[in-house]
């Protein structure tokens, strides 16, 4: 009979690192990459016709407010943030896992099972700064209004902040998580997402982190 031990050991997947400190320049440039192709493959050039969600209470009380697209384009900056800052190889690793993961399952399900809003009902006021203007004519023109569920953008921002957990640098990780609820609310004040979307971007995130921090054994890993 194997001790508890040896039954944890044999519950986990044995994993190579992906990343060093001499290559991780060249390993984010390349999940970018891939990033871009999973995600822009089926936002722009959807196989199945998108189909709209049932706009709940919340989404229909939640107002558009221009201003907040300057929170939401601040989401592209935390996953770089986090990956440089972390001082750990292996939450380098478990972080770039979990992030090709959830890149390469979000896709499948942008591809069978496509979601738009409708973000027609909700015309750019005449008013708005430039700069303000300048960010949604390039956030509409980049980004179709497709890809909604699961959102990514609320995904990734999640997935930022929880390798700073991992490191027991809860002050940063706390941080990070009051980042991603305003880049969650900015996702619906903009129109680009549902609510229900950076929840069910939340859940995957944590199904998918907690499989690499839990059930993976890095190789070279005493």
């Amino acid at each position: 009979m194997g001790t508890a031990n040896e039954t944890s050991l044999q519950n986990t997947v044995d994993l190579k690192p992906l990343v060093t400190l001499e290559n991780r320049n060249k390993v984010v440039l390349a999940c970018t990459l891939f990033f871009g192709v999973l995600y822009g493959i089926p936002n722009h050039y959807p196989y199945f016709e998108p189909r709209y969600l049932t706009l709940s209470p919340l989404d229909q009380a939640t107002p558009f407010i221009t201003e907040t697209v300057w929170i939401y384009f601040s989401a592209y900056m935390m996953a770089y943030i986090t990956f440089f800052t972390l001082r750990d190889i292996i939450n380098l690793n478990r972080m770039i896992y979990s992030f090709l993961t959830l890149a390469f399952t979000s896709a499948l399900i942008f591809a069978m099972f496509p979601t738009t809003y409708p973000r027609f009902e909700f015309p750019l006021p005449p008013e708005l700064d430039s700069w303000t203007l300048y960010l949604f004519h390039l956030l509409r023109k980049v980004d179709a209004p497709t890809n909604c569920a699961p959102s990514l953008h609320v995904g990734i921002s999640f997935l930022s902040a929880l390798p700073f957990f991992s490191e027991g640098r809860k002050k940063t990780g706390t941080f990070f998580l009051i980042w991603t609820l305003a880049v969650w609310i900015s996702t619906t004040t903009t129109k680009q997402h549902y609510w229900i979307d950076g929840l069910l971007g939340i859940i995957l995130v944590a199904v998918i982190y907690f499989f690499f921090e839990r059930k993976v054994r890095w190789q070279n890993q005493p």
